[in-house]
């Protein structure tokens, strides 16, 4: 469906899972001429700016997705990430506070928090945490392979055993 919002990010977010950057900023910026308050396509313009090299423009659309759907863990993470590859640490750890207060409402993936420890740096906490994501069957380890925010992990001999662990080995 040309006009569907959600269908056009999800052709946005292929293209960022396949780090064709430019095409997936090309993609969403168009998803959002459409409809300029959809949430995800900020979330996905954002990552794709940010993986892109271009941090400001990200971090200004993933404050946007974060306007539009504040309790999104998605989002959230993805704007934990942007702080901290921006080098915002505090920012960063200010995000995974209330990724934790939101988890004692209800479930957030450990995933999530693992997005945002690897651009910290921390990649024993974020291992702890994709193991963690992987006991509870976590949606988004089937991306584990292809997600961009996961390649400062990707030369731990962990990945590759994760990798193997999930079933996503080659």
């Amino acid at each position: 469906d040309p006009l569907s919002p959600e269908a056009n990010s999800f052709l946005g977010m292929a293209y960022y899972y396949a780090h064709r950057y430019a095409e997936a900023i090309t993609q969403l910026r168009a998803t959002l001429e459409m409809e300029p308050s959809y949430s995800l396509a900020h979330l996905w313009l954002g990552n794709s700016y940010v993986q892109n090299g271009e941090l400001e423009r990200g971090l200004a659309e993933l404050r946007r997705a974060k306007e539009l759907d504040p309790h999104n863990p998605d989002v959230m993470s993805g704007l934990g990430h942007a702080y901290a590859v921006a080098g915002d640490h505090d920012a960063a750890q200010r995000v995974i506070e209330e990724l934790h207060q939101q988890s004692q409402a209800g479930y957030v993936s450990p995933y999530y928090f693992a997005l945002i420890y690897a651009a910290l740096g921390d990649t024993d906490q974020a291992f702890t945490l994709l193991d963690k994501a992987y006991d509870d069957r976590g949606f988004y380890m089937a991306m584990l392979e292809v997600e961009p925010m996961m390649d400062p992990l990707r030369a731990d001999p962990r990945f590759a055993a994760l990798l193997k662990k999930v079933g996503l080995d080659k």
